[in-house]
């Protein structure tokens, strides 16, 4: 398959199809078929809405795992440690991305057990280590999508890195049905037979096991009973129900639910997605993977439209970057592409050059057919504004975003904004447990092109502005544009350098300057393309001025931090970091920043080890400077456990206040102390170019630091 506009299409079409399956079966989750029946009826959308949908471990697992390719240089051949160790890089440690039920309850928390405490993968995963309840949960299949959206039609590839993914946490049944749902995902970017690719999928995973016969057998009775799902479902229910499996959430009951829609559905998305979700049983894992399936065969042409507004292009995660957290879907499937190209070592045409050449993230343009990309529009106290991803305006490319205000009046203004950060209330409820890092910063740029569109009379006043967390100020720029219909004109601003700041949105005010001048009310409407947001990140923060994110007794934590492991607090005016054996680790930053500057000031109280940590790429991947036993100053480097790369005198004493200098460009980290360099390294072997910033400690240390400051080195 040629990596074109059709791929394009089904590669969106399926991350879409998956969080709308995610999304649509998440709140009925663990309901019985009866229940929803009794509740619902028919169900033909979503039985449940929200203001933004919260984190799901079915969305982590495809979205984060995928990572495996970049982080190891694009390898089909991924070893099991390196599948190990994506995972414990990208999972927080008791907290976040999947279900922490506890040791030999939920699959993926033993496993994650037994590879902290030495045991590898696969045997962390295994039915020889863990018994066959806990490696054959549903776990593995899950997860599964992201390797079957880099695989384009090689269904084998789709399944291999899936059953090796899937080996780290499960084993047996567990593992056949990640297969299986990769190389279906795989297979439908080439085929629009819904059976052909269910057959397909099954042709991978051996003949005699379970998940293949019982699959094999809700195909029989469905031929031979093609008229009504209902009586297929009570077969699958008496004969494959959860009563005949143990342990939480078997794969093989809902692997027989999400056959019987699929082959009911007749390859109709919605029809499919609904006759699962009526199903039961763990609807958010079952209709999510249908919805990838269907979602890659149909294309995004293919989803009706009335299923993408809950969505609105926005994903929330709970991995241990907080800014990885915040993502769109269009960001996601340009990943996915770029690792694909990597991957199969395809040249891209020019379309996916330019979205390649931009840092991930940051270029909205619109080119994925139905997308926004996350942007949002707010007209208080009138109609809403609607979105709508079109093709007969654009500055660049093919599609541009436009923006209707059906009815308003000179004077009025609306605005079109990015959410650069998310707080409790923005939630319903703290579904696996995220925590943010902001993803703009003071010191940024954002850049883009507006025009009136092209069929009405009108100028436009635009005036860029940043909303501040931490006071919850609106900052309008100093500097408007005005726009007409005539031609795109390019609206620019920078984010003011600044102290204590968290960006929490960044957009444009649009302030009808002069409509139809013979109407008191008339509709305007407004293109969006070509926006970019530009690192050049300089800012400094008090880290004792952090709110507190409480999003319930047991789920809170300072602003615009994300922790692997440890106690994070505001008090005596510092965040305090303690903890016991384990590196005590927290996160903030860009995880693209490259070269850069930060200047950290923190107080040792007791233990030996506090750190300062520079090119974050996860909980397995960073450079640390601390202050260390014996007197010492000590560069560190973490891949998966700490090693000690240099370390100088340097005499210092519990209570005291240390700031740290530390520059890292190239491969080189210099620290310095009150403006005289104190250790140098250049780093040859296996060099972090990139990563986030943090804050931590070890041995049971405790720490207060006070503040830090940020400037990229450009």
């Amino acid at each position: 398959m040629q990596l074109d506009r059709l791929y394009m299409d089904k590669m969106y079409g399926g991350w879409i199809g998956k969080i709308i399956g995610v999304i649509h079966g998440a709140n009925v989750e663990g309901w019985e078929y009866q229940k929803i029946k009794d509740t619902f009826g028919e169900i033909t959308t979503y039985p449940f809405t929200y203001k933004n949908f919260c984190a799901d471990d079915d969305i982590n697992g495809p979205m984060l795992y995928i990572r495996a390719l970049q982080d190891f240089n694009y390898n089909k051949a991924l070893s099991f440690e390196d599948m190990a160790h994506t995972l414990t890089n990208y999972v927080a440690d008791g907290h976040g991305f999947f279900w922490w039920g506890g040791y030999g309850v939920s699959t993926e928390h033993t496993a994650y057990e037994n590879l902290m405490n030495g045991i590898p993968a696969p045997r962390s995963g295994s039915i020889a280590q863990n018994g066959v309840t806990m490696a054959e949960q549903i776990g593995g299949q899950i997860f599964a999508d992201g390797w079957g959206f880099l695989c384009p039609g090689d269904e084998k590839l789709a399944a291999s890195l899936a059953m090796k993914m899937a080996s780290v946490t499960h084993d047996g049944n567990g593992v056949y049905g990640a297969a299986f749902v990769a190389a279906c995902i795989a297979k439908a970017y080439v085929c629009d037979d819904i059976e052909e690719i269910i057959r397909t999928g099954l042709s991978l995973i051996p003949a005699d096991c379970e998940y293949r016969v019982v699959a094999e057998d809700v195909i029989r009775y469905v031929k031979e009973n093609p008229a009504d799902w209902r009586a297929a479902f009570h077969y699958v229910e008496k004969h494959y129900g959860y009563q005949h499996y143990e342990g939480v959430c078997h794969i093989i009951p809902n692997a027989a639910v999400m056959v019987l829609s699929m082959m009911y559905g007749e390859g109709d998305y919605s029809r499919t997605i609904n006759i699962c979700n009526m199903c039961g049983w763990d609807t958010d894992c079952n209709v999510g993977n249908v919805g990838s399936i269907l979602g890659v065969m149909n294309g995004i042409s293919g989803i009706d439209n009335s299923w993408l507004p809950q969505i609105g292009d926005f994903v929330c995660a709970s991995g241990s970057l907080g800014y990885l957290n915040i993502q769109n879907v269009p960001q996601i499937a340009t990943l996915t592409a770029k690792t694909t190209h990597e991957m199969y070592g395809i040249e891209p045409n020019e379309m996916w050059q330019e979205l390649f050449s931009h840092e991930e993230g940051k270029y909205f343009n619109f080119e994925y057919p139905k997308s926004t990309f996350g942007i949002r529009a707010d007209f208080a106290g009138k109609p809403n504004v609607i979105l709508t991803n079109v093709d007969d305006e654009c500055y660049k490319g093919t599609r541009s975003l436009r923006a209707t205000v059906p009815v308003l009046g000179n004077g009025d203004k609306f605005k079109l904004y990015y959410k650069t950060y998310y707080t409790p209330s923005d939630f319903d409820d703290s579904r696996y447990d995220p925590d943010f890092s902001p993803i703009v910063f003071p010191g940024d740029e954002v850049k883009a092109r507006i025009k009136v569109s092209g069929n009405q009379q009108g100028t436009v006043k635009v005036v860029p502005y940043v909303l501040d967390r931490m006071t919850g100020n609106i900052m309008e720029s100093e500097i408007s544009f005005l726009v007409d219909e005539k031609e795109w004109k390019e609206v620019s601003f920078k984010i003011p350098e600044a102290t204590d700041m968290i960006v929490e949105e960044i957009g444009f005010y649009i302030i009808c300057v002069r409509g139809n001048m013979a109407m008191r009310q008339f509709s305007l409407s407004v293109n969006l393309d070509e926006m970019e947001i530009i690192s050049h990140s300089n800012y400094a923060m008090h880290l004792g001025k952090l709110p507190n994110e409480k999003w319930n007794p047991i789920h809170e934590l300072p602003a615009h931090l994300t922790f692997l492991r440890g106690i994070f607090r505001v008090e005596e005016d510092m965040l305090m970091a303690s903890g016991s054996s384990k590196p005590v680790e927290a996160y903030t930053g860009n995880l693209h920043w490259s070269d850069y500057k930060l200047e950290a000031t923190l107080k040792p109280l007791l233990g030996d080890h506090h750190h300062v940590l520079v090119r974050v790429q996860g909980g397995n991947r960073c450079y640390a400077v601390g202050l260390a036993p014996e007197g010492k100053l000590a560069l560190y480097k973490k891949y998966e456990d700490y090693t000690t790369l240099h370390e100088v005198d340097f005499e210092w004493q519990h209570g005291e206040v240390y700031t740290l200098e530390i520059t890292a460009k190239d491969n080189k980290i210099t620290v310095s102390v009150a403006g005289s360099e104190v250790l140098t390294y250049e780093d040859t072997d296996r060099t972090y170019g990139h990563g986030c910033i943090g804050f931590g400690n070890n041995h049971a240390s405790r720490t207060g630091f006070i503040s830090y400051k940020l400037q990229e080195i450009k």
